[in-house]
Formats: structure tokens, sequence, C-alpha cells
């Protein structure tokens, strides 16, 4: 008898699981279609509510729902800075809406899925993903959308240091953002552009777009554009605007971790402004920073501080610590370039893979023809990264041909010059101190000629004694006009001919960094130096390192720069 009765109670059960899907579904939609609603404004909220669907619900939903669902738990969780560690439930939005006749999800899904690997550091899919959402930018009105698109493309550029393609994408960001009456994507599109310019080192466009940025700027984005506003004033002497923006960066902070590079900001304030006791302070907080560039540069500032109040002891361990993070910056820069080899080696082995598939469905290629393309790009990375090992190495060559030939060249130009210079000697007369020096120069030029090495000695030696050499060392550095800068010069070129062998080595050098060159010619101390060029401690010393891994090709070091420029005869 109940053999009989199965069928019907098979269809009675059937028909009570739909009728209570469907009210549950229903309620997944509402879920669902609220949480869309405060996505933008209020994340957290949204991503709360997404919580509230049990795994079991969730697994029952239809495709479209799944892929909704996807889409939005995983923008909840970007837009309140979670931390993403797959792109597995974006991809599944993503390929669904790629099929579908929805420009604007289909727009949505392929962006979040580019911030996604974005934050998960794989920056060659993410650029990939933003410009494949960016597709449908002729098909969508959601400027706001298109505008942060365009913004994260931007940044991809500018973290990678290539800024004049990063820009136009910045303004181009701007321009939807205004069309959307987007005030906060406008306010961190200005500050990204001055991030830019920042890395540019120009001055006057780093202040310009940072307070247009806070004409627009709403409460979480007013800490990092104060923040680095002030530094800018800092490096440009402004002293009380640097405060006045640091104190309120202080106040708008939310979150712990992002206090220490005002610290830091603080602490080169008031270094600047000779209060060693507030740099201290904030220089021993900024050193607790989870980050190890914030941490290096606070112990090099803690260590020139023990340095001026000549506590040589601690002066000795703060910059043995400080080159031990130095170290540890240097490997994961390293760590990072091999993991980018890496990615690149892992994204062309996913599309190999797709493609593979394809060709299998197609039967177009056979296993031998892949796993030899496969080979080839292996041996492609290898090939690559020994040539960019040579170039290292030839680069470091040719540097050091380039001082071999430039002293065979100051040799062959002494003979020619002694004639010339006999003349010269009696035409000149004594009117300056730069008169003399070139007076001395010539006569011992021609010493030199006749094998002697006290030449070049005696012209230094009164170089050192001149007026213009001690006012370098010992007046207030707001003293030195352009006419001392012009003196300074001519005296040191004279004496070396200084400016034609640093030109030689370095082609392209700005004037900036020629002066650097200069003052650590003379035996300037760094933080006099930083004052005269009108800049940061930490920044002259990584200005110095860059120009000694420029010249030499070697590991950046502002202490092996200090001795190749002073060693320049």
């Amino acid at each position: 008898l109940m053999q009989s009765y199965k069928p019907l109670l098979y269809i009675l059960f059937i028909a009570s699981t739909l009728m209570c899907s469907k009210p549950q579904n229903s309620a997944v939609q509402s879920i669902l279609t609220e949480a869309e609603a405060i996505l933008e404004t209020h994340p957290d909220s949204a991503l709360l509510k997404l919580n509230t669907i049990p795994q079991h619900t969730i697994n029952t939903l239809s495709e479209a729902e799944h892929a909704y669902y996807c889409l939005l738990f995983t923008s909840a969780t970007d837009k309140s800075y979670g931390t993403h560690t797959s792109d597995s439930l974006i991809s599944i939005a993503a390929h669904f809406y790629d099929k579908q006749k929805d420009p604007r999800r289909k727009m949505q899904a392929w962006y979040t899925m580019g911030r996604v690997n974005q934050d998960l550091g794989d920056g060659l899919r993410a650029q990939k993903y933003y410009l494949k959402a960016l597709e449908e930018k002729e098909l969508v009105t959601d400027f706001m959308l298109i505008g942060a698109i365009q913004n994260n493309i931007g940044m991809l550029y500018i973290l990678e240091d290539v800024c004049e393609k990063g820009i136009p994408y910045l303004k181009n960001a701007i321009e939807s953002f205004e069309i959307a009456a987007d005030s906060s994507g406008i306010s961190f599109a200005l500050r990204d552009i001055g991030r830019a310019f920042s890395m540019l080192d120009q001055q006057d466009s780093i202040i310009f777009y940072y307070e247009k940025a806070l004409l627009y700027s709403k409460t979480n984005s007013i800490p990092s554009i104060y923040t680095e506003l002030a530094l800018t004033y800092t490096n440009t002497k402004n002293y009380s605007k640097a405060y006045e923006y640091l104190q309120i960066a202080l106040n708008s902070l939310t979150k712990k971790k992002f206090r220490y590079p005002i610290y830091l900001t603080l602490g080169d304030y008031f270094y600047e402004t000779d209060q060693p006791d507030s740099a201290y302070f904030y220089y021993n907080k900024a050193v607790k920073s989870p980050y190890l560039t914030t941490q290096g540069s606070a112990t090099y500032s803690l260590a020139q501080l023990a340095k001026d109040e000549k506590q040589w002891e601690k002066y000795v361990l703060l910059q043995e610590r400080y080159e031990i993070l130095q170290d540890s910056i240097y490997e994961n820069e390293q760590t990072e370039s091999i993991r980018k080899v890496q990615y690149l080696y892992d994204y062309q082995q996913t599309e190999q893979k797709l493609h593979k598939f394809e060709l299998k469905h197609a039967n177009i290629v056979t296993k031998y023809s892949l796993s030899l393309l496969a080979l080839s790009i292996l041996i492609f990375l290898m090939c690559a990264f020994y040539y960019f090992q040579h170039n290292r190495r030839k680069k470091a060559l040719l540097q050091q041909k380039k001082l071999t030939q430039l002293k065979e060249q100051q040799q062959e130009q002494a003979l020619k010059q002694m004639e010339k210079n006999k003349q010269q000697i009696e035409n000149l007369t004594f009117e300056t101190e730069l008169t003399e020096l070139r007076r001395l120069k010539y006569i011992q030029e021609n010493t030199v000629i006749a094998n002697t090495v006290q030449s070049q000695d005696e012209l230094i030696k009164t170089f050192t004694k001149s007026d213009i050499y001690r006012k370098f060392h010992y007046t207030n550095t707001q003293e030195i006009t352009s006419e001392d800068w012009t003196l300074l010069i001519e005296g040191l070129d004279l004496t070396y001919d200084f400016r034609n062998k640093i030109i030689d080595l370095l082609p392209n050098i700005s004037e900036k960094k020629i002066r650097a060159c200069y003052l650590t010619k003379i035996e300037i101390n760094p933080t006099r130096m930083a004052d005269l060029l009108n800049t940061t401690n930490s920044n002259m010393a990584n200005i110095r390192g860059r120009l000694y891994k420029e010249i030499t090709g070697e590991k950046e070091s502002a202490e092996k720069f200090n001795k190749f420029i002073r060693d320049i005869r």
C-alpha cells in the first residue's frame, strides 16, 4: 500500500519545498536590495546585512541572485577596508555579468575584480580588469563608478613611478566626479595628483593640488591631505602653516595606525624649527610604526639629533639600527620585484591555461606544443633576469670608464693650456679673491705639467681659507644669497673643474642635486646641507643615496656618496 502512495508523497514534498523557498528567496532579495541602497554611504552596515544571510540559504540561490550577492558582498568588504584573501567570490559575479546585457553591472563587477586583485598585490591583473570595466564607459551613466575606475588606473601608474601616464587618468577622474557631483571623489583624485607631483619634486604643484583637494574634502580624506601638505610646507619652510595643518590632521584621525606618518612629519617640523626635545618625542613615536620606511626615516632623524648633541655612543647605535632597517627595506624591495616577476609569470600561466582549454575543445593544438610554450616563457624570464643583471654591471663599468677618461682628458687639457696660461698670468689683475684663484690656477696647471703634485693642494688650501668657504660653513643659512652660490660654484670649478666632472658622470642631473654635490665637496654637514637646499634631513640622505646609485650602479649609500665626491680631484 505504501508503495502506491510514494509518487504522491514525493509530489507533495516538492510542492511544499517550493512554497517554502519562495518567501525565503524573497526575503534574501529584500536584504540584497537594502544592502545595495546603503553600499556607498554605509558599507559597514551593508556588510552586516549581507552577513545575516545563512550559508545554506546562499547555496540555494539562483545563478543571478548568487552573482548579485557575490558582487555586493565583495564591494561592501572593499569599501569598508576589509581584507581580501582571494578573487574567487567576485570572479563568479564578473563572469556572470560579462554574459549579461547590463553594462553597469558588468562595469561594477570588473571594477571590483580589479580592486580585489590590486589589494592582493597583482597590479597587472588589476589594470587588465580596470580597463575591461572601462570598455563599458559609453554605455554607462554612473560617473561615480567611471571616476573610481579612472582614479584607480591613474594610481596604479603612479605607484609604478610612471606619473606622466597616471596624471591624465586622474584628471579624467576629476571630470567624471564633477559630473556626478561627488566632492569626496574629486578630493581624493586631487590629492593623488598632488602625490604624483610630490614624486616629481614640484613643490608649487604639490601645494596647488593639495590645497584644492581641501576645498572638496570630507572627514575621511582630511588627515592624509593635511599630513602630506604639512610635509610640503615644512620642506618649503612655511612652518606656521605646516604646524596648523598637522594639528588638524591629528584631530581628524579615526584610526591609530595612520598617526605614525603625522608623528614623523611633526618630528621634522620641530627639528627644522630648532626644538630638539619635541622632535625627539615625535620621532620616538614614529619609530613604533608598523611600516619599515617610517621606522627608517625616524631612526635616521634620531641619529642626527644624537649627532647634533654630540651623544656619540647613541648616534652609533641609532645609525647601526638605521642601516639594518635600510637593509630590510632593500630586501623587501627585492622580494617585491621577484614577486612581481612571479605574478607576471603566474598571469601568463593562467592565460595559457585558459587558451589551452579553448584549444582543447577546438582540437587546434597538442599537449606538447603547450609544454614548449611554457618552457619558452620560463627561458624568456630567465633571460630577462640575466639581461637586467648584465645591464646593471655594464652601467657600473661604464661609470668607472668615464672616471678614467676624465683623468686622461684632464692631463691632455693641462698640456694644451700651458702656453695659453703663461700669456694670461701676466694679464690678470688682483682686484678680487676669485681673480687670485684664477691666477693661482694658471700657475699651478703649468706646475702640474712640470710633474709636481703640490699644485692643486695649494689651490685647495687657498680656497678653504677663502671668505666664501667660511661663509657657507659658519654663516646663518638665511644669509646665503644667489651671488654667494655663484662664487662658491666658480671657486670649486676653478679648483677642481668640478661641474664638468659631475656633468660628465650624470648628464641630466638637476640643479638642486648638483648643488648637493658642491656642498658635499666642501664637507657641509647633512643638517646644514638640508637647510641650505630647503629640504629635510631624511630627504637629503635619500638624494645623496640615489645619486651614488646613479653614478656607480651600486646599492644606495649616502656615506659612500660623500667619500666618492670628496675623492674627486
